[in-house]
């Protein structure tokens, strides 16, 4: 009786251990860690995966003596923090990098 137990018991973990997920993770392709200017996460072209609470937008249509991306990502976030001073992230919406939505990353 005791040899019948131990025998299903091996048994068991044997069929168990041979049904385990043996395969790779899968990597999402579209899965990339962004940059942080001054401190803030900056989103250019693409949302954040994790929740924030939108608090409001910014408005960078000013004329630049150099307009390169840089310099209006840096207006931006200047700009986003006096108005939004809680946000942790700016996520641009325009492809002009002209308005920008100030986030708060939970």
């Amino acid at each position: 009786m005791k040899k019948t137990i131990l025998f299903l018991t091996l048994s068991t973990a044997i069929i168990f251990c041979s049904f385990q997920n043996n395969s790779t993770p899968v990597i999402e392709k579209n899965i990339a860690e962004c940059s942080q200017q001054q401190g803030v996460y900056v989103f250019a072209f693409c949302k954040p995966k994790a929740n924030y609470d939108y608090l409001g937008s910014v408005k960078t249509t000013l004329v630049f003596s150099d307009p390169t991306p840089s310099n209006r990502i840096k207006f931006a976030i200047k700009k986003m923090k006096s108005q939004f001073p809680t946000a942790n992230g700016i996520i641009f919406t325009d492809d002009d990098m002209s308005k920008a939505d100030a986030i708060l990353l939970k």
